[in-house]
C-alpha cells in the first residue's frame, strides 16, 4: 500500500500510522452487513470532514460493495469513481491480496489511480 501511495505522490504517514477498522465489533448485534456498511461509512465520513480526505481507495469488491451506492456496488469495476458524502471521491482497485496473487493487475491499478496524482 505504501508503494502505491508513494507512486501517486500521496504517501503521507501511511507507514507510521495505518488507520485500521477492527471487524466484527464486540457488540454482536452490529456484526451484520448493515453494521459493516454503517461502520465503514462513519469511518470515511470522519476522515473526510476532519482530515480533509479527498480520495478513498476501495481496494477489492467488499469495501466497494459496503461503501458505494447499491446501484454502483452491484458489480464494481477497477477504475470506477464515485462521489461520496462530504465531497470525497472513491476509486475502486483490486485488493492487495489480488495484486499479490496476480501481479499483472498492477498495471490496471496504476491506470485507475493515476487520476489521483494529476489532481494533487
Amino acid at each position: 500500500l505504501a508503494n502505491i501511495m508513494w507512486a501517486i505522490g500521496r504517501l503521507g504517514d501511511v507507514r507510521s500510522s495505518p488507520q485500521l477498522i477492527d471487524w466484527p465489533p464486540t457488540a454482536v448485534d452490529q456484526a451484520d452487513r448493515s453494521g459493516a456498511e454503517e461502520m465503514l461509512s462513519a469511518f470515511v465520513e470522519v476522515r473526510v470532514k476532519k482530515q480533509g480526505v479527498l480520495w478513498v481507495l476501495l481496494m477489492g469488491e467488499l469495501p466497494a460493495a459496503l461503501l458505494l451506492s447499491s446501484e454502483s456496488a452491484c458489480s464494481p469495476s477497477v477504475g470506477q469513481v464515485e462521489e461520496l458524502p462530504g465531497g470525497a471521491r472513491a476509486i475502486v482497485t483490486p485488493s492487495l491480496q489480488e495484486l499479490l496473487d496476480a501481479p499483472e493487475l498492477k498495471g490496471e491499478t496504476w491506470r485507475a489511480i493515476r487520476v489521483m496524482r494529476s489532481q494533487q
